[in-house]
């Protein structure tokens, strides 16, 4: 319990939570008072003496506790899941800024064209040096496809093909905000690398983690949760202010929007919020998968295991152990039985006899025998 305590009062609760609290709890305050509805109580929390800032600080605090309760569902809101987020209207704009569908088919035409630019060089004259800067460009657009979006299987044409097809998989595995295709892309990187699933395994990973990896995990965690909180509490002020001027129209019969330029501020914060938060998702997505790459082996040692020497024997091992943590049956379990140290691999299966042509032949017909 103190334990508990401890976290809820250390400096990732402070940077995540707290300080996103005060910041959005001044917002409101300032969106009731220009609508002059700030009552009583609140004019005398922002004007009172040492015990109405008591209070305030407690209201924050609860707040904070809320914002914390809630960061699951924020962050998953923020990514854009769910078949009715509004964030996927995102995707009707008919141009590449915002819509995270058409930015995907203009990076993976990028990809296609240095890809071609590359084995173009190589057919001219593979000493060249216009090989080995084709190179670099095909790298350097590889690495911008995969910092910004989730693996998609293909080579580059078929990619492109997709995207511009909008095919299912491009439908199923693109969300309609950088913020959350940044994220999916590290947390496809352990089942793509390695076969294994993350999702299931994370808890796994943590508790055998080294000290240092996890405060740098959750450092980079809490800058994430600081503009995360920061995005959506601006959006929902945005909301906020909307629907006062609906309760003014209801009251007076026709809409009133004083000082305009809060919404529209607002608007503004919260694109550079949702910027930010993607710059910290990104690295938060290093430091993730920095812990798959130190701890899996780690964590088949921890489990008994002992791991291939193959890379794609490893990935048939993690497959089998990320099927146990997902089915949870015993059949799982006896999956990994040649895994475990001492235990001999079952012989592979007897090769059929090769059958000669001459002996594969039908015998010659009785009238034909001398």
């Amino acid at each position: 319990m103190l334990g508990q305590l401890t976290n809820l009062l250390g400096k990732h609760f402070a940077i995540g939570y707290f300080l996103p609290a005060i910041l959005l709890a001044f917002g409101f305050l300032e969106l009731a008072h220009l609508f002059d509805k700030l009552t009583d109580l609140q004019i005398n929390l922002i004007s009172g003496g040492w015990v109405d800032n008591i209070y305030l600080a407690l209201f924050i605090a609860l707040f904070a506790v809320f914002l914390l309760a809630l960061n699951f569902n924020i962050i998953r809101f923020l990514e854009g899941y769910h078949r009715f987020n509004p964030f996927r209207l995102l995707f009707l704009i008919p141009f590449a800024i915002g819509n995270e569908r058409k930015e995907y088919l203009g990076m993976v035409k990028n990809y296609d064209a240095a890809n071609r630019n590359y084995w173009a060089a190589v057919a001219a004259d593979p000493e060249s040096p216009a090989v080995l800067s084709a190179r670099y460009t095909l790298g350097d657009q590889q690495i911008a496809l995969a910092k910004r979006f989730p693996e998609l299987e293909g080579q580059p044409h078929e990619l492109v093909k997709a995207a511009e097809n909008t095919d299912d998989a491009v439908k199923e595995r693109i969300l309609p905000t950088a913020f959350g295709n940044t994220i999916r892309a590290f947390e496809d990187y352990p089942a793509v690398v390695y076969g294994f699933d993350a999702i299931q395994g994370w808890v796994r990973i943590e508790a055998i983690m080294n000290s240092t990896l996890g405060n740098a995990i959750q450092d980079e965690k809490s800058r994430v949760d600081f503009w995360a909180n920061l995005w959506g509490g601006s959006l929902f002020l945005v909301l906020a202010y909307a629907g006062l001027a609906f309760v003014e129209y209801w009251r007076f019969g026709f809409f009133l929007f004083p000082y305009l330029w809060f919404p529209f501020g607002m608007i503004v914060l919260s694109v550079i919020f949702a910027k930010a938060a993607q710059k910290a998702a990104y690295q938060w997505g290093v430091s993730i998968r920095a812990a798959i790459d130190l701890t899996l082996p780690n964590l088949a040692k921890t489990l008994g295991y002992t791991l291939p020497a193959s890379a794609a024997k490893k990935k048939e091992f993690w497959q089998k152990v990320s099927k146990l943590f997902v089915l949870r049956n015993h059949a799982a379990l006896q999956d990994l039985d040649p895994y475990v140290p001492g235990t001999a691999a079952p012989p592979p299966p007897p090769k059929a006899a090769k059958r000669s042509k001459k002996a594969a032949m039908p015998p010659p017909p009785a009238e034909l025998d001398p």
